[in-house]
């Protein structure tokens, strides 16, 4: 196991499930079985694309998907964001600007065609290739950054039913291709969640099939080196980690205990025993006593030290 493998946990967003099923995503059953579920999938597939990659990274991971509790919050922005955008300009319109070459409308009409709204037949290829337009075209900075990382979007899940586990070689091609895209996206100043979600989840996870050359690439440590100054500002921890946030050791699910203070979902971390907990308060500290709390005051709440399990082991 490479160096980043056992530094870095892995994330698990979920969005498996929102990008290979068609009927409608597993979280929304009532709608999922309705008549209009797939045209519900698409507009939740537009608002999960916005997400992970218009909006900077650290206002992006509030809103991704996660555990149950903000399912339905998540799935509620990714709604207005669908009806806003959709409602503010019709797709003729959109289409009309892209051809004249306005950067806006080609992100917009490029976005439209990835997911498949508007009327439009999804076309992710050509989509792609709008997107890499805009990234090579003469543009402003944060455009060609936004559209590197629309295109970082689509070169992972290019084929969605692929998916690393059944064809973890191919994945992988598609991986550094994203890797890639985010570093282009960041060099022009643009930091979206995709550049998370790439680094942590995909390369980790594929690392029986990344060499040891490929993970010590510059671009792959720059990359790492900003989600490091990403979480250290926002106490980000990946929900479902199988990584102990102190010793970077891989347990099974119900091995693992989580914090149960006061720190929010998204930065809750998680630990093999209280000893590792113990050792990663004087980090963790910030992001789990309340706000009012002063740098240096000395916690003596027990329940910052309590732990519970992550999940029960079934017998």
């Amino acid at each position: 196991m490479s160096f980043l493998a056992q530094t870095t946990p892995p994330l698990d967003f979920g969005w498996d499930t929102f990008l290979t099923n068609e009927n409608g995503p597993d979280e929304l059953p009532a709608q999922a079985a309705s008549p209009d579920a797939s045209e519900l999938f698409k507009q939740q597939r537009y608002g999960l694309v916005f997400i992970f990659c218009y909006l900077p990274a650290k206002v992006g991971y509030r809103f991704r998907p996660g555990p149950q509790e903000c399912t339905q919050e998540s799935c509620a922005f990714r709604h207005v964001v669908y009806s806003l955008r959709l409602a503010s300009r019709s797709t003729k319109a959109v289409r009309a600007g892209a051809a004249k070459k306005y950067v806006d409308d080609k992100l917009e009409y490029g976005l439209r065609l990835s997911t498949g709204v508007g009327g439009l037949p999804r076309d992710a290829a050509k989509a792609m290739s709008i997107f890499k337009e805009v990234m090579t075209g003469k543009f402003p900075e944060d455009k060609r950054g936004l559209a590197a990382s629309l295109a970082a979007f689509l070169a992972y899940f290019r084929n969605e039913k692929k998916y690393y586990a059944t064809d973890a070689t191919a994945a992988a091609a598609d991986v550094i291709e994203a890797v890639e895209l985010c570093h282009t996206s960041c060099q022009h100043g643009h930091y979206a969640f995709i550049s998370v979600a790439v680094v942590v989840l995909l390369i980790v996870q594929l690392d029986i099939v990344l060499t040891g050359e490929m993970l010590n690439r510059p671009k792959i440590s720059y990359l790492f080196s900003l989600y490091y100054g990403f979480q250290a500002k926002t106490g980000f921890q990946p929900w479902n980690s199988r990584y102990c946030a102190t010793c970077g050791t891989r347990r099974r699910s119900f091995e693992l205990q989580k914090c149960s203070g006061r720190c929010g979902l998204s930065s809750k971390p998680v630990y093999c025993d209280r000893h590792c907990q113990k050792a990663d308060w004087k980090n963790h500290r910030k992001w789990c006593v309340l706000p009012t709390a002063t740098e240096d005051e000395l916690v003596e709440d027990l329940a910052l030290y309590s732990i519970i399990h992550l999940r029960e082991p079934q017998l």
